[in-house]
């Protein structure tokens, strides 16, 4: 053999003849990548992706893959990944409950004086937090 195959260049091996003496190459065929099993290099998690990967034994070749985040599981209102509580749409000051206090805490925070839970606060989700949310939300507490 005068050129070893690797991976992804094939490799070159000489003859010589016994009766001329002159010097035959044949080629000899790529080795191909040589992957081990799957290995996760970052867990995902509810909010996060994670990824996995795969190297090659002869040249340390690395194959990489985007796992998918997990999502929330909530069960009984916790989920059972993370341990966040689920945020109902409305409960803007996080109570569990929604109601006129919903209501004054979201039109305080969209008045720029007041703070709430930002994931329950887009009531209308329509992406913004705003006045449509304050009016959506009364309609819903008054029954409107």
């Amino acid at each position: 053999v005068t050129k070893e195959p690797n991976c992804t260049e094939k490799g070159e091996r000489a003859k010589t003849c016994s009766l001329c003496h002159c010097q035959i190459t044949d080629e000899i065929d790529e080795l191909g990548h040589d992957y081990g099993e799957w290995k996760i290099t970052k867990e995902p998690n509810c909010t996060e992706k994670g990824e996995r990967t795969k190297t090659c034994s002869r040249c340390h070749d690395e194959q990489k893959e985007e796992l998918e985040e997990l999502g929330h599981d909530f069960v009984d209102s916790v989920c059972t990944r993370c341990g966040i509580p689920e945020v109902k749409p409305g409960d803007c000051n996080g109570d569990g409950e929604i109601d006129n206090k919903d209501v004054v805490a979201l039109f305080r925070y969209v008045s720029g004086v007041g703070s709430v839970v930002v994931e329950a606060a887009d009531v209308n989700g329509d992406g913004e937090i705003d006045n449509k949310d304050v009016v959506t939300l009364f309609r819903q507490v008054s029954s409107y």
